[in-house]
């Protein structure tokens, strides 16, 4: 779990129980056994986008294709108040996929990063 205690993990460091794996974001492992207490944890996801702008959809009240932005779920973004009807529900089938950009955090490779090069796994060193 994260922790902000980082003179902690600067004495785990000194004293061998842990080790770096990788700078940034800078994450540490323990190398010695643990307790079996286990915290509650939440997972998230950031899928990097917010709409399906060009996904095309069957509208269902009056059948026929319609833009994927047409079909907004009425829901609010951080700096706008976009509390309106929830038109989600009138989408039928999709038509057209859409094109689907994702955002990619990259980092630079670490020592002992695994990194998949024509089918084949490797290490960095």
């Amino acid at each position: 779990m994260p922790t902000r205690r980082h003179g902690k993990v600067r004495r785990m460091l000194k004293a061998n129980r842990a080790r770096v794996v990788r700078a940034r974001p800078f994450t540490i492992q323990l190398i010695y056994e643990t307790t079996t207490h286990i915290q509650p944890g939440t997972l998230g996801l950031d899928s990097g986008y917010l709409k399906f702008y060009d996904a095309r959809y069957i509208d269902t009240r009056i059948g026929k294709p319609a833009a994927g932005r047409e079909f907004f779920s009425g829901r609010r973004t951080r700096n706008k108040n976009l509390n309106s009807e929830n038109l989600h529900k009138y989408r039928g089938h999709k038509v057209k996929k859409g094109r689907l950009n994702i955002r990619r955090q990259r980092y630079p490779l670490q020592p002992w990063d695994t990194v998949v090069f024509n089918g084949q796994r490797h290490r960095v060193k």
